[in-house]
């Protein structure tokens, strides 16, 4: 049997991390662009996209590139199984190195989103999973909802999550993660859960209201005895 010699192999590689890259790069940055021009995401926080690279056990992370940036070009890092630089820079802001022993687990890993957003920070306080009730997103995801944790990691909370078939996670003080298949469903869903827990919220403060109006005329009932 002839076998590829090893600087070929490397060489393959090299081509298909470059092709992959190149992607993946002008996914994110249109990604980018549509969070920057809709507005709920805020890259001064935390805006990343994690992959799984094209090659055995790699990890790619596409990070936004800064409040200023203007060409929105992602800052990349990819890393080897074992946590080494492969190529691009290592965030310190964003550990990906804890992702690599999560994807080696679950095959069925291939995305995900970390990112911090208003109204779903603002939904997790209460310490409520947020369910996929919206109909915008009950139509477009199979999952329930996202998982609310408030101890440990991401990693940690991730995988309990996606066994009991949540989207992904966000912490009672803000920061999610959500899981998908690529960069531009993972925008989508972001989107969608975005708006899902802005309705939520809308919706607490609607319920709220209209029992202190059913609670009025009882209130007034006692004062006008006493």
């Amino acid at each position: 049997m002839r076998r590829t010699p090893v600087g070929l192999e490397l060489v393959a590689l090299d081509v298909r991390l470059q092709d992959f890259l190149g992607a993946t790069r002008l996914d994110a940055a249109r990604a980018f662009r549509v969070f920057r021009d809709v507005g709920p995401v805020h890259p001064a926080a935390e805006l990343d996209f994690i992959l799984r690279g094209p090659g055995e056990g790699q990890i790619v992370r596409l990070g936004h590139p800064g409040l200023w940036s203007v060409s929105l070009e992602p800052k990349v890092t990819v890393l080897d199984p074992d946590g080494q630089l492969v190529a691009g820079e290592r965030a310190a802001r964003a550990p990906v190195d804890e992702y690599i022993d999560l994807f080696q687990r679950r095959e069925d890993l291939n995305a995900i989103a970390r990112f911090n957003s208003p109204r779903l920070d603002a939904w997790a306080r209460g310490g409520r999973n947020l369910p996929f009730a919206h109909m915008p997103l009950a139509r477009s995801s199979l999952h329930q909802g996202v998982w609310v944790y408030g101890h440990g990691s991401a990693v940690a909370a991730l995988g309990p999550a996606l066994d009991n078939n949540y989207a992904g996670v966000v912490h009672e003080q803000g920061g999610a993660v959500l899981v998908g298949t690529g960069i531009l469903q993972l925008t989508e869903l972001v989107l969608q859960v975005e708006q899902a827990a802005h309705v939520e919220l809308l919706s607490d403060v609607w319920r709220r209201e209209e029992r202190e109006e059913q609670r009025a005329p009882e209130a007034r009932a006692l004062l006008s005895w006493a």
